[in-house]
């Protein structure tokens, strides 16, 4: 049997009703000693313990630290060696940075920022894990929207390439902004090459020797 019941003249589901009921009665005020005390009757009991059988957010983890995650202890990232070495640097006072104090980690694509704080001065340093490009994207993306192209594959066929090495996956719209960038160049690339091809048969064709 379906639950239904009226709160203020509208029909009410049964986790807002036990919801409105329960702060209903904790919001009683008590007035027979001081007009300032507040407390809920014994009969609120029940009720309590009815809403706790609801269950709302029963499921639900709550991190002590939201800044903190362990994210990048999971699975593998394609990095440049000699380019994280170099930002293995605290940036405050030059001390080296250890890998494993790492707090959080931001994915871009393929490429990552590491949140590192420092051993000696405790100042969180933001590591990259590879080149970025003049516009602030990595590189590391643009390349593999090229081997995709060249393999033949579309970014559901990287996807689970990715997924097979345990490397986490690239947001499709990520890959297909870089293949259409790529494949721009691709084709600036393509037309000045056939023109250079066309003035070559053009010079053969008036028979002037092409020979060297």
């Amino acid at each position: 049997m379906t639950f239904r019941s009226r709160n203020r003249g509208k029909f009410t589901n049964k986790v807002s009703y036990f919801r409105s009921s329960f702060l209903k009665k904790r919001n009683i005020v008590k007035t027979e000693n001081s007009e300032h005390e507040y407390a809920k009757k014994d009969d609120d009991l029940d009720t309590i313990s009815m809403f706790a059988d609801i269950d709302i957010g029963a499921d639900v983890i709550v991190p002590s630290d939201p800044s903190h995650n362990d994210s990048w202890k999971e699975g593998r990232r394609v990095i440049e060696l000699f380019e994280l070495a170099q930002n293995l640097m605290c940036q405050l006072c030059n001390c080296p940075l250890n890998l494993i104090d790492t707090v959080s980690e931001r994915k871009y694509g393929l490429g990552s920022v590491l949140t590192i704080p420092c051993g000696s001065c405790t100042a969180c340093n933001s590591v990259e894990t590879g080149k970025r490009n003049s516009n602030g994207a990595f590189v590391v993306n643009s390349k593999a929207a090229i081997g995709m192209i060249h393999a033949g594959m579309g970014a559901t066929h990287v996807n689970n390439f990715l997924a097979g090495l345990n490397v986490p996956p690239v947001h499709s719209s990520t890959i297909r902004k870089k293949e259409k960038e790529i494949g721009k160049k691709i084709q600036e690339v393509a037309a000045e090459s056939c023109k250079s091809v066309q003035i070559k048969e053009k010079d053969l064709s008036n028979g002037k020797d092409m020979l060297v």
